[in-house]
C-alpha cells in the first residue's frame, strides 16, 4: 500500500479528521490538526507506550454519556491498554463478527469461556449471539465457579453447539477430558464449531485443535484498542473490511510499506469506531496483507498474523516469530501437553511436556526442532506435571457457596456409613461392605457409599482366591463404574476403578492404560491412598516402563516401607534391570 499519496486522496480522511478532532488525545498530539498535512504516510505513528501514557478519558471521542462499554488489555506485554465502545461500536463489531465461517443460528447454544474482567471478545460474542437470537452460557474463565470439569460438563449436559475462547483454553480442556476418560468428540455431539481469539493461531495449531475436538476452528484478529479487526471464512482465511480499518504493513523505519503478502509492523487506522479513534496506531504485531484470493469469494483482504513484535526471537541471525515456533511445535507427532521457549545466554532452551503414556521419538523431535527453527534451539524434556499441574485442572471445591450454618447429621445412614469406614481402614471388608450396600438401600445416590463398596470388593479380590476372583469380578465391574458415574471426582473411585481394569483381564475388558490413567486421576484429586503407587508400579511393569515404575515404587517404599507387596515388586524390578 502506497502510503506516500496525498492525505486527501484519501476518501475516509475528512470523516476521520473530524472523529480524530474531538480526542483529546490526538488534538494534543496534532495541535495544528491534520489538513496540512502533505502525505497520509508523514502523520506520526500513533504507539502503545502513549496511549498508555495519556489519561484515560483522554482518548475518549464523545460525550461520556453515549459510552457503552470501558476494556482494558491484559497488559501481558506491559501495562494495559484502555478503550472506550459506544453502543453502535459494539452492535458493528458484533455483526462483523457474524460474517465469520460459523454462520450463527438461532438454533446455537453458545458457551462463552473468554474471561469477562475487562476483556473485550466475552461481549462481542455476547452480543454477536444477540443479534442472531442464539443462546448463550457465561462460562467465564479464571474463576473457581466454572472449572474445567464443570465447563465439560455444561457442554455435554446442554447442548451446547458453539465454544468462544482462547485456544489454549481448548487445549487445557481436551485435556482435562482425557483425564477424566471423556471421548472427544463422541461426548460432545451436539458441538458443531469453535471462536477462538486473543492468542495466535497458526495454520498447525488450528488444524491440532480441530483434530482434538472434531469441529473447525475459526479465529478472530483484533485487539482491545482497536476492536474485532478480522473474521475467518469457511476456508480458514482471516478477511478484514476496508471499510472499517486501513491497514499499513511497514519495515522497521516505520517510513517503508512492506511488498505485498510480507511479513512487517501492523500500522492501524480505524474509520468508523466513534469511542476512542485510533490513527496510524501500531498495535504491536508483525502481520501480511494481500489481495482477496479465496474461495469463499469474498472480496476483502486477507491478513495473516504471525504473533507481536515483542515476542520476535533473533538467534544466530534469523528471526523467528511466534508462528514459526508454533509450526514447530504442532507439527509433532504426538503435540506435547505444554510447552514453552526459555532464552539462555547463547541460545533458546524449547522445553516440551508430554503425557507420560505419549511415546515421544525424543532424538527425532530435536532434530526436527533444529531443522525448523534452527541450531539456536535445543530441547529439553521434562516430566509430567512440570509445565501443566493436571491437579489444578481439576479443581472442584474452591467456588463453592460457602455454607454458614453446619448440623450434625445424626441419621441412620451417616452411622451406618462411618461404621463401615471404619471396618473398612481395620481390614473387615465384608462386614463394611454390607453396611455401604445398606446405605445404598436407603440412599440411592450416595455416591461415597457406592465407591466404598467397589473398594471393599477392590480387596476381597486382592486377598481371594482364582474362584472368588472370578465370581467377585462382575460385581466390581458394576460398583465401580456405579461410583465413577455417581461421582467422577472421587478419587476413592477412580482408584477402585483403575484396580478393576488392572486386575482384569483383556479379555474380559482390562485396560492396562486406561488403568494407569485413573490412578494418576485419583492422584490429582487428592487421594492419599498409598496403595496406589503399588498399583502405579504394578501397571507401568505390565507396560514395560521400567522407569516410571522405578519411580512409582520408590514413592511406595517411602510411604510404606515394610510392605511385603512393595518388597515383592521390588525384587520383580531387579531382575528387570
Amino acid at each position: 500500500m502506497n502510503t506516500n499519496v496525498s492525505a486527501n486522496d484519501y476518501d475516509f480522511v475528512p470523516r476521520l479528521h473530524d472523529r480524530v478532532s474531538a480526542s483529546p488525545f490526538y488534538r494534543s498530539k496534532f495541535p495544528d490538526g491534520l489538513d496540512h498535512i502533505e502525505a497520509f504516510g508523514s502523520i506520526p505513528i500513533t504507539t502503545k507506550a502513549e496511549l498508555r501514557n495519556a489519561s484515560i478519558t483522554d482518548i475518549l471521542a464523545v460525550d461520556r454519556a453515549l459510552i457503552s462499554h470501558y476494556h482494558e488489555s491484559s497488559g501481558t506485554t506491559g501495562q494495559p491498554s484502555s478503550s472506550w465502545f459506544t453502543r453502535n461500536d459494539i452492535i458493528r463489531n458484533a455483526a462483523q463478527i457474524n460474517l465469520s465461517g460459523i454462520r450463527l443460528q438461532d438454533t446455537d447454544m453458545v458457551l462463552i469461556r473468554f474471561p469477562y474482567a475487562l476483556f473485550l471478545p466475552a461481549f462481542l460474542i455476547q452480543e454477536a449471539s444477540y443479534q442472531m437470537n442464539a443462546s448463550i452460557i457465561h462460562a467465564s474463565s479464571r474463576n473457581n465457579v466454572t472449572t474445567y470439569p464443570k465447563i465439560l460438563q455444561l457442554m455435554s449436559t446442554l447442548g451446547v453447539t458453539i465454544f468462544a475462547g482462547l485456544p489454549r483454553e481448548l487445549e487445557l480442556l481436551a485435556e482435562t477430558a482425557r483425564l477424566l476418560d471423556y471421548s472427544i468428540p463422541a461426548q460432545f455431539p451436539s458441538l458443531r464449531a469453535i471462536w477462538v481469539a486473543g492468542e495466535l493461531l497458526s495454520p498447525k495449531r488450528k488444524l491440532h485443535l480441530e483434530q482434538l475436538w472434531g469441529v473447525p476452528v475459526y479465529n478472530l484478529f483484533g485487539s482491545t484498542e482497536t476492536g474485532n479487526i478480522a473474521v475467518m471464512c469457511e476456508e480458514g482465511n482471516l478477511h478484514y473490511s476496508e471499510d472499517e480499518f486501513y491497514i499499513e504493513v511497514l519495515e522497521e523505519d516505520h517510513r517503508s510499506p512492506k511488498p505485498t503478502g510480507e511479513r512487517g509492523r501492523a500500522i492501524i487506522t480505524t474509520l468508523q469506531h466513534e469511542a476512542s479513534p485510533l490513527l496510524r496506531y501500531e498495535n504491536g504485531d508483525i502481520v501480511s496483507i494481500q489481495p482477496s484470493q479465496c474461495a469463499c469469494g469474498s472480496s476483502k483482504h486477507e491478513i495473516r498474523h504471525y504473533g507481536r513484535l515483542s515476542e520476535r526471537i533473533e538467534v544466530h541471525g534469523q528471526i523467528i516469530d511466534s508462528y514459526d515456533i508454533q509450526e514447530a511445535i504442532y507439527g509433532l507427532q504426538p503435540v506435547p501437553v505444554a510447552w514453552r521457549v526459555k532464552e539462555c545466554k547463547e541460545d533458546f532452551e524449547l522445553m516440551l511436556e508430554f503425557n507420560n503414556e505419549e511415546e515421544a521419538d525424543t532424538s527425532h523431535i530435536e532434530s526436527y526442532i533444529k531443522t525448523q527453527l534452527g541450531q539456536g534451539f535445543r530441547c529439553t524434556f521434562v516430566s509430567e506435571n512440570t509445565l501443566l499441574n493436571r491437579a489444578e485442572l481439576l479443581t472442584v471445591d474452591a467456588g463453592r457457596k460457602p455454607q454458614y450454618i453446619s448440623k450434625l447429621d445424626d441419621s441412620p445412614e451417616k452411622t451406618m456409613f462411618e461404621e463401615g469406614k471404619t471396618l473398612f481402614l481395620d481390614g473387615g471388608y465384608t462386614k463394611a461392605m454390607e453396611l455401604f450396600q445398606e446405605v445404598i438401600k436407603r440412599d440411592a445416590k450416595h455416591a461415597d457409599a457406592y465407591a466404598f463398596q467397589a473398594a471393599c470388593l477392590g480387596k476381597m479380590i486382592e486377598q481371594g482366591n482364582l474362584l472368588s476372583k472370578v465370581k467377585l469380578l462382575p460385581n466390581l465391574k458394576r460398583s465401580a463404574a456405579l461410583a465413577v458415574q455417581m461421582n467422577e471426582f472421587s478419587p476413592l473411585a477412580r482408584g477402585v476403578l483403575g484396580l478393576m481394569l488392572l486386575k482384569t483381564p483383556e479379555e474380559f475388558g482390562g485396560d492396562v492404560r486406561r488403568a494407569l490413567k485413573q490412578f494418576k486421576l485419583s492422584l490429582y484429586l487428592g487421594s492419599q491412598d498409598p496403595d496406589l503407587w503399588l498399583y502405579l508400579t504394578e501397571a507401568n511393569m505390565k507396560l514395560n516402563r521400567i522407569s516410571d515404575a522405578k519411580e512409582a515404587l520408590q514413592k511406595a517404599l517411602q510411604l510404606q516401607p515394610a510392605s511385603k507387596t512393595a518388597l515383592d515388586l521390588q525384587k520383580k524390578l531387579n531382575k528387570k534391570g
